[in-house]
């Protein structure tokens, strides 16, 4: 009883001719080689099929590992279940390395850069931390904010009310007013990346007091742990599981290095946030490896191409 694959015929003439595969050949014929097998024309190491070089071998890696979009270990597992080739872990790696939905859906525990710590304040008002709690209830004076001002040294914070529309230089009047008078000019100032904290009034009132501005990089709040330690609320409740719900965004072109752990980005325009981003939340994009257009350009799955060879290396070289 005979089995027959359609698509499968032309690797009896590719193996046949294969530089790996062919001399393997000659030997299980001679007898020299046991790990392998000449079944029906097709060669076998164990249960293994052996994939001579085309793009067979790139359809398999994209149907198997597509199939659920598993990690790079079990897609390698998965692979070498029925098939074989001599490269076959680097090029499974590759892949599943430069699959854009594996790129945008999952996660990354990777450690980043050195930590850039603050200075360590030697008295209490010398070192300030900055930021305005928003969307509180409205008062009778109108007053829907609070601006707060913490210091790093003694944990000490005022609790200043203002509102949301409050502009740079109201918040400089507030704290004047609050808290100049009774601690005197700080030397040293921790905020976000609020726009009444960079705007041109703001950097040049603190010019003239000498005192330095220190601002975080985006959705990195343990930069101002200290202030974020005050506002800590209760977690927000767990979402709906869903593996490739995707969890970043791009690619997106990096335009200047602002120090060894913040970048500036290019960012699209329908993003509408800082585009300063701490290098804990970057990513290397590593190119499409799924598009179905380098898969497919030019050539039927089943059958074999002059150029595969050059093909597979162009889809594996980003």
């Amino acid at each position: 009883m005979r089995s027959h694959v359609l698509g499968f015929d032309f690797l009896r003439d590719l193996i046949a001719t294969d530089p790996y595969f062919a001399p393997i050949i000659y030997d299980v014929a001679t007898g020299v080689c046991s790990n392998f097998m000449v079944h029906d024309g097709f060669l076998f190491k164990g249960n293994q099929l052996c994939i001579p070089e085309s793009s067979l071998r790139l359809k398999i890696i994209h149907e198997l590992h597509n199939e659920g979009h598993i990690g790079r270990d079990k897609t390698i597992q998965l692979v070498m279940n029925s098939y074989f080739w001599p490269s076959i872990r680097h090029e499974v790696a590759k892949f599943v390395e430069s699959c854009r939905v594996c790129q945008l859906s999952k996660g990354v525990a990777t450690n980043a850069r050195l930590y850039m710590p603050l200075m360590v304040p030697n008295q209490p008002w010398e070192h300030l931390s900055m930021d305005f709690v928003l969307g509180l209830p409205r008062m009778q004076r109108g007053m829907d904010s609070i601006y707060m001002v913490v210091d790093r040294f003694s944990k000490m914070a005022h609790f200043i009310p203002c509102k949301k529309t409050t502009s740079a230089i109201n918040v400089a009047q507030l704290f004047f007013r609050e808290g100049y008078q009774l601690h005197a000019s700080p030397t040293f100032i921790v905020s976000d990346r609020d726009t009444r904290f960079l705007s041109h009034f703001w950097r040049c009132l603190w010019k003239l007091t000498n005192t330095k501005l220190n601002f975080s990089s985006a959705y990195h709040p343990q930069t101002d742990g200290q202030i974020e330690a005050i506002l800590t609320k209760d977690p927000f409740l767990a979402g709906e599981y869903n593996k490739l719900a995707r969890r970043k965004i791009g690619p997106v072109e990096i335009v200047a290095k602002i120090n060894l752990n913040a970048y500036r980005l290019k960012l699209p325009r329908h993003i509408r946030t800082t585009d300063v981003f701490n290098v804990k939340h970057l990513f290397s994009y590593h190119g499409d490896s799924s598009d179905e257009e380098d898969l497919n350009a030019g050539t039927n799955s089943s059958q074999p191409r002059e150029d595969d060879a050059a093909c597979i290396a162009h889809n594996f070289l980003f």
